[in-house]
């Protein structure tokens, strides 16, 4: 038994929960009063979606490099959000070479085999 292991996918667990919480505030807000627009900006979720944002684990920081990022916002979730589309990703705490990621477009999460920097889609 690796103890590392077993606490970077425990890591790895709460990070796709939070996630998926996320992804379905972000599809509520869609579906919402706005109405057929998503959030600019994860924050736009409080106070009716969400009642706070979800923030990573120590240890794991965000790879996000545009300015759309939310790094910058103190949070260490990406996100990209337009009118049409959505984007979420961060770094896995087990292996930062790859994040999960979620777009709009499909509805899914993945992981892919690159750290993302920036996204308008999960490749």
């Amino acid at each position: 038994i690796n103890p590392v292991s077993k606490i970077n996918s425990a890591k790895d667990a709460t990070l796709k929960s939070d996630m998926g919480q996320l992804a379905n505030a972000i599809a509520t807000s869609y579906t919402g009063v706005d109405g057929a627009t998503y959030p600019t900006s994860l924050s736009v979720l409080l106070p009716n979606e969400l009642k706070s944002l979800p923030k990573q684990q120590a240890g794991v920081t965000a790879y996000c490099t545009d300015s759309v990022g939310l790094k910058a916002a103190g949070l260490d979730y990406c996100y990209n959000g337009a009118v049409a589309t959505a984007v979420l990703w961060a770094l896995l705490p087990s292996n930062v070479t790859k994040s999960y990621c979620w777009d709009s477009t499909s509805g899914i999460f993945k992981i892919t085999g690159i750290p993302l920097a920036t996204a308008t889609a999960c490749p």
